[in-house]
């Protein structure tokens, strides 16, 4: 057996759900290659994966291996500082020139992984500020027109090459990531501790989210599962509006959720593109991994968000 048949080489596996990620797929059995900015001995030793960097890879090109996943790339959902035309700039060249480098690193490897799976986003829906007036979207819906619209398009179509050259491409399109170690749930964990938690808004906005151990299974799902291909939705099953999402962490951390902030305070702070995703969402459906047989263990609000609190 080759030795690459086990092997999956992960871009960004350090980052919130890489290091979730690659935990699952060690305890699954496969051989977890961490691609990193910086060599091996300059990052905290890991007991289930081994590392290379983006410069070894774009020079020597791609190990052999059974699979390729791209989680790299710089956050936009950041509440502690301000959007900007820089952190816009940062966040297309992070995700995007590594999406491209490794789908050429594919296209050119022999032989070849059995599948390029890439993080994406559900920004790529049109938005809307209230539940009553978001459609369902699926898979199949058109996408929207706007920065974060504009931003998946290019990211996703960034694998062109590997999907020339016969490699199948699940581009997992996430929502915020309930996580106890970070991301969304702990950059708000404190106000609401001190009681200052709220809705953003009217509050009426659909939230699409998804609990860590439905994304870490949902991305081993895709590689897995040779039938899956091109986008797919990676949000629970349920909706929640931002209110219902508020109630449920103000529920989970014995606090109440009584402190809104204003519309015209959020775009004071945070920009008119960021403020846009933070009060307007998109009923979005995950029909693909549904139909796939895929089982979510939290397909609602407040299981998730208990099992994140009690877990942190």
């Amino acid at each position: 057996m080759s030795s690459g048949v086990r092997r999956v080489l992960v871009g960004g596996g350090t980052g919130l759900v890489g290091k979730h990620l690659t935990k699952a797929l060690a305890a699954r059995g496969y051989d977890v290659v961490i691609i990193s900015r910086k060599p091996q001995q300059q990052q905290p030793q890991s007991a289930t994966s081994e590392q290379i960097t983006w410069q070894e890879v774009e020079r020597d090109g791609l190990p052999e291996c059974h699979a390729v996943i791209n989680l790299a790339g710089a956050s936009v959902l950041n509440l502690a500082k301000r959007w900007s035309d820089a952190a816009a700039t940062e966040v297309l060249d992070s995700r995007i020139s590594t999406t491209s480098l490794l789908s050429k690193a594919i296209a050119a490897a022999s032989p070849k992984p059995k599948v390029f799976v890439t993080a994406s986003g559900v920004g790529v829906y049109p938005a809307f500020p209230t539940a009553e007036a978001s459609p369902e979207v699926d898979e199949s819906a058109a996408c929207g027109s706007d920065f974060f619209a504009k931003l998946v398009r290019e990211w996703e179509a960034a694998a062109q090459p590997a999907v020339g050259a016969g490699v199948r491409h699940v581009a997992m399109r996430t929502g915020a990531v309930l996580a106890p170690d970070g991301g969304v749930v702990a950059q708000a964990k404190l106000p609401f501790l001190l009681g200052l938690g709220g809705p953003f808004g009217s509050g009426q906005q659909l939230f699409p989210w998804c609990h860590i151990q439905d994304v870490v299974n949902m991305y081993i799902h895709a590689m897995e599962t040779e039938s899956l291909q091109g986008p797919v939705n990676l949000v629970a099953p349920t909706v929640a509006t931002n209110a219902e999402y508020t109630q449920a962490f103000a529920k989970a951390v014995h606090r109440f959720a009584i402190v809104p902030m204003p519309a015209f305070v959020i775009r004071a702070l945070f920009g008119p593109d960021l403020a846009t995703m933070l009060l307007c969402g998109q009923r979005v459906v995950p029909r693909k991994a549904l139909d796939s047989g895929f089982t979510f263990s939290f397909p609602t609000i407040d299981k998730a968000m208990h099992d994140v609190v009690v877990n942190a």
